[in-house]
């Protein structure tokens, strides 16, 4: 008995090799999107008063950040940071959600890690979990979106735009 080729699963049928395409050529759109956002956010932590452009050497994981940060820009860090949080976790976070339909908080993760980082600052804790949790909350949310529209076969042109 001979193992099945690796590319049984392929579509064999004119609309799903179409829909491929389709998905294809929208990565553009969202990879601009996604490099807007990302340079808009960071003129926003960096040119207003966040409290994230702080540098507070009385930590120990600010000391190894020190040589690299003036403090002036010392914000840019923390908002990387709170974007790899994010897109580390949205891939297990969004696979026990598409499992059992419920979403495990991060909040609580971001709190703690920019709590230990940089305490005694409320509103730059906040705009950290804004970055940290709610991009994956709204990633996943946009994902779930997408399903149900493909579910519901809704046109690619209304559900990817």
């Amino acid at each position: 008995m001979s193992l099945p080729s690796l590319h049984s699963w392929a579509p064999k049928s004119e609309s799903l090799i179409l829909y491929s395409i389709a998905l294809t050529s929208y990565q553009w759109w969202y990879l601009t999107l996604f490099a807007l956002m990302v340079a808009l956010s960071l003129v926003t932590v960096l040119a207003f008063p966040t409290n994230l452009s702080e540098l507070n050497i009385s930590s120990y994981f600010l000391v190894i950040l020190e040589s690299l940060a003036d403090n002036e820009l010392s914000a840019w860090w923390s908002f990387f940071l709170a974007l790899a949080i994010s897109f580390a976790f949205s891939l297990p976070v969004g696979i026990i959600q598409a499992i059992t339909n419920a979403q495990i908080g991060l909040n609580v993760l971001t709190e703690f890690v920019y709590g230990y980082i940089q305490p005694g600052r409320p509103l730059a804790l906040m705009i950290f979990k804004t970055y940290g949790y709610i991009t994956m909350s709204q990633a996943l949310s946009f994902v779930s979106d997408l399903k149900f529209g493909h579910y519901m076969k809704v046109s690619l042109t209304k559900l990817l735009i």
